[in-house]
């Protein structure tokens, strides 16, 4: 939601030429769901991959934290197990990406109606 904020600041003149041309509110509104549900989709797709990636390689990363910095996330005679345990249950993961997506999309129509109500004459007034 903040970098389509920031977005539709910097886009301020193109919306207003938009509108000049004859643009209405709902084409204006999906160009910028339009580029929130791209970000959505990658920011998921990276969180799915590292998150992966992470619960995969789990006990190595803990191994490399203990021993090269210093930390121990679960210390041994604290939790009684050798190695971090993880269960990935495939139905969990695929209702939080699906969730985080439509979040992400749902987040984009916020600044997506500012920009659409945007007067085109304040916007090219100062251009």
């Amino acid at each position: 939601m903040s970098t389509l904020i920031t977005v539709t600041v910097q886009k301020r003149r193109e919306i207003g030429i938009m509108k000049a041309l004859g643009a209405n509110i709902a084409q204006i509104i999906w160009v910028f769901l339009g580029q929130g549900t791209i970000v959505g989709l990658f920011g998921t797709i990276t969180g799915l991959g590292l998150g992966m990636t992470l619960i995969r390689y789990r006990n190595e990363f803990s191994h490399w934290l203990a021993s090269t910095l210093h930390i121990e996330i679960f210390p041994r005679e604290v939790y009684q197990f050798s190695s971090i345990p993880a269960e990935v249950i495939p139905r969990d993961v695929a209702i939080i990406c699906i969730s985080a997506f439509f979040i992400c999309s749902f987040a984009a129509l916020i600044p997506a109606y500012f920009a659409a109500r945007l007067d085109p004459v304040k916007a090219l007034r100062y251009e």
